[in-house]
């Protein structure tokens, strides 16, 4: 990331920027006891941050709830594997959890959750977890780099707008995505 940000942002660390991060749990078999909750696993998450329909069921003591199941607004990244696969959590009718293979970042300051999604997927915070990636056959995020990461944050409006163009023209390039898969069958 530059030095250099726009007039009126700030470059808060997480930590200063109230955002919490946590790995998820994994839960026990579904036949155990406990309460069911769908888990979303690293392989779970496509790198165009789509989030799997298909998601296995653990059994989740009311501890491990607490760690890992999902928020409205919560973003969640790989952290084992294909690291920096990054997903945005909506509110969904079926509780679901992350496993332990995932970050849940969770933002209850200056960042919207959605700016904090589209900038965990930028070229310069997607370098920064590689750089913080060890592992040479399987790669791990090390979570020291969360207290390392800082995230450039415009004021409240100026995140809205620019991710309601974000949005827009994402959607647009999905939707030329999908044209061109359809020509391509």
């Amino acid at each position: 990331m530059s030095d250099e940000l726009p007039q009126g942002w700030i470059a808060l660390s997480f930590a200063e920027a109230n955002i919490q991060h946590f790995a998820g749990a994994w839960g026990a078999s579904p036949d155990s006891l406990g309460k069911q909750l769908r888990v979303i696993r690293n392989g779970d998450i496509s790198p165009t941050g789509v989030i799997s329909q298909n998601l296995p069921i653990r059994s989740f003591t009311e501890r491990e709830i607490a760690k890992a199941k999902l928020n409205s607004g919560d973003v969640i990244v790989t952290t084992s594997g294909d690291v920096g696969k990054t997903a945005f959590w909506k509110s969904h009718s079926l509780e679901t959890a992350a496993s332990n293979f995932v970050r849940v970042l969770r933002s209850d300051g200056p960042a919207v959750p959605e700016w904090l999604f589209y900038y965990i997927r930028s070229m310069p915070a997607q370098r920064t977890l590689e750089e913080f990636s060890r592992g040479s056959t399987i790669k791990n995020l090390s979570s020291a780099v969360w207290d390392e990461l800082r995230i450039p944050i415009p004021r409240g409006q100026e995140q809205k707008r620019i991710v309601t163009k974000l949005e827009a023209l994402l959607g647009n390039v999905d939707a030329c995505q999908q044209r061109l898969v359809k020509i391509q069958d």
